[in-house]
């Protein structure tokens, strides 16, 4: 799998993976509100407020510097981690309860 850290490929298709869950994260805490819990990846910032857009530009595949290229990467990885964090904390939706005015079937 080393062989694959900094593929353009696999760095592009991780980009479009945590602009999906960035989308689905943004979209629950537009029905919920955000989750207010320190970054995994920066602590020192809360996970909500950071700038996927500006960090998605700056971690990037550069052809001709694998060091960075490698780099970018790995942050990219982090940041599905970091993501992921975001829906930690909050308890689960409430089970339905059953309804007092639904009728009960009749065993006949």
């Amino acid at each position: 799998m080393a062989h694959l850290l900094g593929s353009q490929a696999c760095m592009d298709s991780l980009r479009k993976d945590l602009t999906d869950l960035q989308g689905a994260i943004v979209d629950v805490f537009s029905r919920a509100g955000p989750v207010r819990f320190p970054s995994w990846k920066f602590p020192d910032r809360v996970a909500c407020d950071l700038d996927m857009v500006a960090l998605l530009e700056h971690y990037d595949h550069v052809p001709g510097d694998p060091e960075f290229t490698q780099l970018s990467h790995a942050v990219l990885l982090e940041l599905v981690i970091d993501r992921k964090g975001q829906t930690k904390g909050r308890p689960p939706p409430p089970s339905p309860q059953p309804r007092a005015s639904q009728p009960r079937a009749l065993n006949l």
